[in-house]
Formats: structure tokens, C-alpha cells, sequence
């Protein structure tokens, strides 16, 4: 067998063993199954053994001496880089960032979770600083965020982290709300249920006509939607002057249609997401 797989069998039987899921026994019977008389790396911290460092060289420890010298010093010069080496560096560490968590995607999830996050902060983040430094306007800001966000949904559904995919939704939901705000100041509460209840429906129609292809990406899109079905309230009670009595009211009558519908539909709406 494969010595990579091997590692990973080891590590879950170590696993099984230190949760107490398969008694003592069984856990060195499975052991003994697997280690063919070969030395067992032990435990890891981010996929990175107490054997390999033990048996390290000085080029390995000198490469990583290296290039921890790199970036602290990018680090602590960054703000006196020019603005395209700065766009450059922040590129850079982004894609490298994305490739790790793509290699470390089956052999270590969360480690691939951390980088495809860490990506994601630096574009979302290093974007608004650099936008910032040019004075560019809001236009250039919330371009740069709603480009962050549909690249949260792709990573998300290529990755099939959910998280990610739902985190880009929120972030183009909270775009929506900010050009609804800047661009219609004087709304009724109709005008603000027509913003966002087709909006909702759209969204679920879109998780029923998915879950067929892919039911992590219908999940997704039907929390959404259902976020959405009260997403004019919650736009009502932080960005307009509505009376905050009809807004309850409102709140609560969709509470009341949505939770029958849900009910009503739950045979149906179940198979979309599980």
C-alpha cells in the first residue's frame, strides 16, 4: 500500500485509539495490520511528524530559517513598497495560499480550511487597504468586495467547503443592501418587502433546481434564500426610518407564513439539502 495512505490509516487508528471509539487491543491489532514492521511517524501538527523533524537536515532548517526571514522583512517594509509591488506581494501570497489549501485538501481538510480562508482575508482585506492608499472612492471598494465574495462562492463549491460558499453569499447580500441604501433613500415598507422576497424565492427555486446536480450547493442556496425571506426587515430596522411596529408586525407574519410553508413542504424541501 501506498506509504501515504498508511500514514493516514495510522493516524485515524491513533485517533480511535486517544477518543477511546475501539478498545486497546483492537487498536494495536489494526496497527500491527498496517505497519508491515515499519516505523510509525506518531502524531503530526499540521501534517508535520515528530519524526520528520527529529531526522530534519540543516538544508531543510536553513530553507525554513530562510524564507521566514523573507516575509518578516516584506512584512515590516510593506507600507514603504510602491503600490504594484504591494498589489504583487499580496497577489502572490494569495495564490500560494490557495494552492496549499488545494494540495491539503483531502490529506489535511482543516489545515486546507486555513489556508483557503487566509487567502481569502489577505484579497478581501489587502484590496480595501490598497484601494484606501489610492483614495480610490467607494465604487472601486465595494467592486473589490463583491469580486471577494464571488470568489468565496466559487472557492467554496470547488473546495465543497459550505461555509465558504454561504460567507460569499452573505457578503453579496450585504453588498445588495448597501446599493439599496445609497441609491433609494426614500422606500415604503412595500418597497422594501419587493426588494428582497423575490429575491428569497428566486434563491430556493434555484436550491429545487440544483438539488439533483449537487445537494451541498442546494443547501446553500435554500439558507439563503430563507435568510433573504427576512432580509427586508432586517434592512427596515438598521437602514431606513420605518416604524419599527410595522416591521414587527411584518416580521412576524412571515414567520408565521414561512414556518407553515416549511412545514407544510418539509418532505419536499428535506431531499433539496440532506
Amino acid at each position: 500500500m501506498d506509504q501515504d495512505k498508511v500514514q493516514i490509516i495510522v493516524a485515524e487508528i491513533d485517533k480511535w485509539r486517544r477518543s477511546k471509539l475501539l478498545p486497546e487491543h483492537y487498536c494495536d491489532f489494526l496497527l500491527n495490520l498496517y505497519m508491515d514492521d515499519r516505523e510509525v511517524e506518531g502524531p503530526t501538527v499540521m501534517g508535520i511528524s515528530q519524526k520528520a523533524v527529529s531526522n530534519s537536515n540543516w538544508k531543510t532548517w536553513l530553507a525554513v530559517i530562510g524564507i521566514t526571514g523573507i516575509i518578516s522583512f516584506i512584512g515590516l517594509h510593506f507600507t514603504s513598497f510602491s503600490f504594484w509591488m504591494q498589489t504583487g506581494v499580496l497577489g502572490l501570497l494569495a495564490a500560494t495560499l490557495y494552492l496549499l489549501g488545494a494540495a491539503q485538501r483531502v490529506k489535511q481538510p482543516f489545515v486546507s480550511c486555513l489556508c483557503f480562508g487566509g487567502a481569502s482575508g489577505i484579497i478581501l482585506l489587502g484590496g480595501i487597504y490598497l484601494l484606501n492608499v489610492r483614495e480610490a472612492g467607494s465604487v472601486p471598494l465595494v467592486f473589490v468586495v463583491a469580486l471577494c465574495g464571488m470568489l468565496w462562492i466559487l472557492t467554496g463549491i470547488a473546495a465543497q467547503f459550505p461555509v465558504f460558499h454561504f460567507a460569499g453569499w452573505i457578503v453579496l447580500l450585504l453588498i445588495y443592501a448597501f446599493v439599496l441604501r445609497h441609491n433609494i433613500t426614500d422606500i415604503d415598507w412595500i418597497g422594501v418587502e419587493l426588494s428582497w422576497v423575490p429575491l428569497s424565492l428566486v434563491l430556493c427555486w434555484l436550491a429545487w433546481l440544483l438539488h439533483h446536480v449537487n445537494k451541498q450547493i442546494s443547501a446553500v442556496l435554500f439558507l439563503t434564500g430563507v435568510l433573504c425571506w427576512f432580509g427586508g426587515e432586517l434592512y427596515g430596522f438598521i437602514w431606513t426610518n420605518l416604524d419599527d411596529a410595522v416591521l414587527q408586525l411584518l416580521l412576524g407574519a412571515k414567520l408565521a407564513v414561512g414556518g407553515g410553508v416549511l412545514f407544510a413542504l418539509r418532505k419536499k424541501w428535506v431531499e433539496w439539502v440532506m
